[in-house]
């Protein structure tokens, strides 16, 4: 169910290539995008990350996008640019940049906001590559529209979590969350706390927020309560979706197919 309511080292290799794919409805060929990939090495985290961009059909130096950025980006970026594009053609909406951060490994590090003996706590120095190295560099180096509301972030898993960090505690950087099978129950809740804490202010943004959940994976109960919490924010666009008959990670790529599919919908008022 959906419900409405500066140390930065660079390595760039442009692939130049147009990326073709067919799709059983239509049995035609279509122009998705060129696709970009580089590395960035982090003085925030220490660590290069491999990041990999798709840019919308028919991109234009004259014309500024939407962009999309893509936790967990080697397992599912390609999916989130096949999806994104065929999602916007169906609507006849314009899609968006899509960018994949790969996370070489260091999931358990950026993602987790506190250290516990699940991961190490790293989520603030991730912020601070994105926010101030990755997003700048996407933004001055592509047609990148440079407003809060332009700029999604998808995660899943420890991914959603992250997403959901990002929303508690820095919610001036994005807009647009997809929280998929979100790790709320992380260190007992902590995203709870976060979320209490900050809700006077950020209850005041206009945002959109999609949480998905498996109907078979044994942590929903935290989930459940962040998503009732959400309810009550005035200025949301909220969507929350069980994938039936699916584990916690089978759920995945089904959950990336329906928040694209609310986002571009919400794209349609």
């Amino acid at each position: 169910m959906i419900v409405n309511k500066k140390g930065l080292y660079i390595t760039h290799t442009i692939s130049g290539l147009i990326i073709l794919l067919s799709y059983s409805c239509t049995n035609n060929s279509v122009e998705m995008g060129r696709q970009d990939s580089f590395t960035l090495n982090s003085s925030h985290t220490e660590s290069t990350y491999s990041i990999h961009v798709t840019l919308p059909n028919n991109y234009s130096s004259s014309e500024v996008y939407e962009t999309i950025y893509t936790l967990d980006g080697n397992w599912y970026f390609d999916h989130v640019s096949e999806e994104s594009f065929r999602i916007s053609e169906q609507k006849s909406k314009q899609n968006e940049i899509v960018v994949g951060i790969n996370h070489a490994d260091r999931r358990m590090i950026d993602y987790a906001p506190t250290p516990t003996n699940e991961g190490e706590g790293g989520a603030a120095n991730f912020t601070r590559f994105i926010n101030e190295e990755l997003i700048p560099y996407i933004e001055e180096h592509f047609q990148a529209d440079t407003t809060r509301k332009s700029r999604a972030i998808l995660g899943h898993s420890a991914g959603g979590l992250y997403a959901a960090y990002l929303f508690t505690n820095q919610n001036d950087l994005f807009a647009n969350y997809f929280m998929l099978s979100p790790a709320i129950w992380y260190d007992d809740g902590v995203l709870l706390q976060y979320e209490r804490d900050n809700r006077s202010k950020n209850e005041l943004s206009e945002q959109t927020v999609f949480i998905s959940k498996a109907e078979l994976e044994p942590t929903q109960l935290f989930m459940n309560i962040f998503h009732d919490r959400l309810e009550m924010y005035d200025q949301i666009s909220l969507g929350f979706y069980t994938v039936k008959g699916k584990q916690h990670a089978s759920s995945a790529k089904p959950a990336i197919t329906e928040a694209l599919k609310f986002y571009y919908s919400l794209k349609e008022k």
